[in-house]
């Protein structure tokens, strides 16, 4: 027999059919009253198709059903029943429909009209008696554990997690700060760098350091030609890099061909102990910096000397194909003034000798040019600020020519800063070093590799 249901738009009355299969004929049985006919009558609306469609739409963990759900102002409790009757013994692997107990358990699951949306579940305590003393234990469903949250309810925790402050992701999902820093902390033990995808084109390390806190510096470690992230370390020792490169993957060391850094010694004599076939390359902003420096730490001894100071720090800095006229006026009214001091000049003139160095595209005509850069440093010998500098260029001369080759730069990595300065703003900064690695590293995950970790 097949029931059929119509409610009228106009009435409140119920018309129910049905059709006997036998003969095919169709009877109408009439209009029946919602409040007293219907209720009266042996027709009872089965709820299978209502919960299974509330099961569907929370997304309730395999094993779960939804049995009924109450929204107030602050949440929506979905009452949740377990598929299951029975229960398999972890220790004797017989099934027991005995309950010892129940636990009634709350987890958040989701989110939906400005609510969290909470699964209430009565946990049951089965009790095995297969043992010469009963022994009892929980029933078990895929993805829950001890934790007051669901898999699902971290997939959505997680993308906010990424681009705003721990207290605000708190007060949104009511989560405590700690309990997200230890779900980052999760996300960082999980996160695995997939070295078998990277070696197939070649790998290109970039090696930089930024500040963590004030004097604390870290180091930041990239794949430059997929521009990714690989990993952040806690410190910018040469133990902890060489550590870092020592447990890398043999294949994965093979395949690294170049690596880009900035003009530390240490790190230079960490990577040619660990990857000796690798091409290692100075940076050319370090560089450029380096010479910025040197221009500068002149011009404030010398500018120092004079009652009326002229504020041309921009103008020394800035590259001069960039001045306006009003700037180029200022700069060469600046080396009128200061012509006593003929060490501003020069540093200046080598500053731009190295930026115009990097505008050429053969390594032999930049091999004679930085030959000529050495040769006006070494006329320049009278003043005391020119000695580090010349030997940090003779040092890294053949790694400023590799440059030439293949013209990486560390850019990458410096947005991956820039990106990282801006995290630590909205975060108002961090004191546990291991909460600062996991929320950073956090900031670089794909959205798609998240819903994949987090998702059973």
């Amino acid at each position: 027999m097949l029931w059929l249901y119509h409610i009228s738009p106009n009435s409140v009355n119920v018309t129910w059919l049905y059709t006997k299969q036998c003969g095919g004929k169709t009877k109408s049985s009439g209009n029946l009253s919602l409040e007293t006919d219907l209720a009266r009558s042996k027709l009872k609306i089965s709820h299978y198709s209502m919960n299974k469609s509330t099961t569907k739409l929370f997304n309730l963990p395999e094993g779960l059903w939804a049995t009924a759900v109450v929204k107030n102002d602050v949440e929506a409790v979905v009452t949740c029943r377990s598929l299951k009757h029975y229960a398999i013994c972890p220790w004797c692997e017989a099934k027991t429909k005995k309950v010892n107990q129940y636990r009634l358990r709350r987890l958040k699951h989701g989110r939906i009209d400005n609510r969290n949306v909470v699964l209430e579940w009565k946990c049951r305590q089965f009790i095995c008696r297969n043992h010469l003393r009963p022994r009892t234990f929980m029933e078990t469903i895929p993805g829950i554990d001890r934790r007051r949250h669901t898999p699902n309810f971290r997939t959505l925790t997680l993308p906010w997690l990424q681009r705003n402050s721990f207290n605000f992701t708190g007060e949104m999902f009511s989560l405590s700060p700690s309990a997200l820093n230890r779900l980052s902390r999760q996300s960082r033990e999980d996160w695995r760098i997939d070295w078998n995808g990277l070696v197939k084109d070649g790998i290109t390390l970039g090696i930089d350091e930024h500040s963590y806190r004030g004097r604390d510096m870290v180091l930041t470690i990239t794949e430059l030609r997929r521009r990714k992230l690989l990993d952040i370390l806690p410190d910018d020792s040469q133990a902890t890099l060489a550590q870092w490169l020592e447990n890398m993957p043999t294949i994965a060391k093979k395949a690294i061909g170049e690596v880009c850094m900035d003009l530390k010694a240490s790190y230079k004599h960490a990577v040619e102990k660990a990857l000796p076939h690798a091409k290692i390359t100075a940076d050319r902003f370090h560089v450029e910096q380096l010479a910025n420096r040197l221009v500068d730490q002149i011009r404030a001894v010398v500018t120092a000397s004079e009652p009326r100071r002229m504020n041309i720090k921009h103008v020394l800095l800035k590259g001069r194909e960039k001045l306006t006229k009003t700037e180029q006026k200022k700069l060469v009214a600046a080396f009128i003034k200061y012509q006593r001091f003929p060490t501003l000049y020069h540093a200046w003139f080598i500053k731009e000798k190295i930026r115009a160095l990097y505008r050429l595209k053969d390594k032999k005509k930049a091999r004679k040019e930085f030959a000529h850069i050495l040769t006006l440093i070494v006329d320049a010998d009278f003043s005391h600020y020119f000695g580090p500098f010349k030997k940090t260029l003779i040092a890294w001369q053949e790694n400023i020519l590799n440059y030439f080759d293949s013209r990486t730069t560390n850019a990458f990595t410096e947005g991956v800063h820039t990106k990282i300065k801006l995290m630590k703003r909205v975060s108002f900064g961090f004191r546990n070093i291991n909460n600062y690695i996991a929320k950073m590293m956090l900031a670089f995950l794909p959205l798609c590799w998240l819903l994949d970790l987090h998702t059973v």
